[in-house]
């Protein structure tokens, strides 16, 4: 038994001496675009502090690298202004999309009968027309019923 506490007491030191000898890991290298607008300027900004070129760089198009990106996408890092409408459905679960300039909203929805998502995009005017046709033929098919009298 004091074999046995022994070799457990001598191998929970070896591992404990590991973490607390362990050299801090290195900072993160900043982002591509980052890097490239300071490496223009022939300065690199120190850890935790933004440069004048990673401020703009942030707000204009992102240069991504070749072969990462679609030919014909334009991907940019600035939020559209969205409308009361357009706030409205990515609270309802859609997800805004930029494709050639316009604002499409997409989400995945699973038919029925299937387990497989299919990813459905539209844009908000088209979305709120489907739904005002669909309250239509609901009035239209309620008002068609019978009245039954008691």
């Amino acid at each position: 038994m004091r074999m046995a506490a022994g070799i457990f007491t001598v191998l929970y030191l070896g591992i404990w001496s590991q973490y607390a000898l362990a050299d801090e890991p290195p900072a993160p290298s900043p982002p591509p675009a980052i890097a490239a607008a300071t490496a223009e300027q022939g300065t690199a900004p120190a850890n935790g502090e933004k440069s004048a070129a990673a401020g703009t760089a942030g707000q204009n198009a992102v240069p991504a690298a070749p072969g990462s990106i679609k030919p014909g996408i334009t991907v940019t890092s600035a939020k559209p202004e969205l409308t009361t409408q357009e706030k409205e459905m990515i609270s309802r679960g859609y997800k805004l999309e930029m494709r050639h300039g316009e604002k499409y909203f997409c989400r995945k929805e699973a038919p029925i009968g299937s387990r497989f998502e299919i990813k459905t995009c539209d844009t908000s005017q088209s979305i709120q027309a489907h739904q005002d046709s669909g309250q239509q033929a609901l009035r239209e098919m309620q008002n068609d019923r019978p009245q039954i009298s008691k």
